[in-house]
This record gives structure tokens, sequence and C-alpha cells, in this order.
């Protein structure tokens, strides 16, 4: 007879689903908030200091990212 696994029911898949979720989520956020920096920076021609302060970060995280993307 063979053995049948309900997934929905299963703890490690379920774990493993929400750590899978939980990093999605932080790795959309980091994207956002990239994209937030360097619009602020080319759009609005605000300071890293400013920038910073608004998306609560350090300014040197913000200069970081501008310096990646070759906008600093």
């Amino acid at each position: 007879m063979p053995i049948t696994i309900n997934l929905k029911e299963d703890p490690f898949y379920l774990e493993g689903k929400a750590e899978g979720i939980a990093e999605g989520k932080a790795e959309g956020m980091s994207l956002v908030k990239r994209n937030y920096v360097v619009n602020s920076r080319k759009n609005l021609n605000l300071t890293p200091e400013q920038i910073a302060s608004i998306i609560n970060d350090t300014v040197e995280n913000v200069v970081a990212i501008l310096k990646e993307e070759g906008i600093e």
C-alpha cells in the first residue's frame, strides 16, 4: 500500500514554506528601498542624509546604494 503525505499538514513543509515567504518579503523590501533611494536622489535631488532620515537607515547604507548604482 503506498504512503501518502498531505503537504498541507506536514510540519517540515509548512516551516520551509513560511521561511520562503519571509525571505521573499525581505528581498522585495530591499528592492523597494533601493528603488526609493535611487529615485529620491535622481528625481527629487535629496541628499543622502535626507534619504536616510526618511527611510530610517544610515547615511552609509544610502551612500553605498548610490555608489552601487553609479549615482554618487
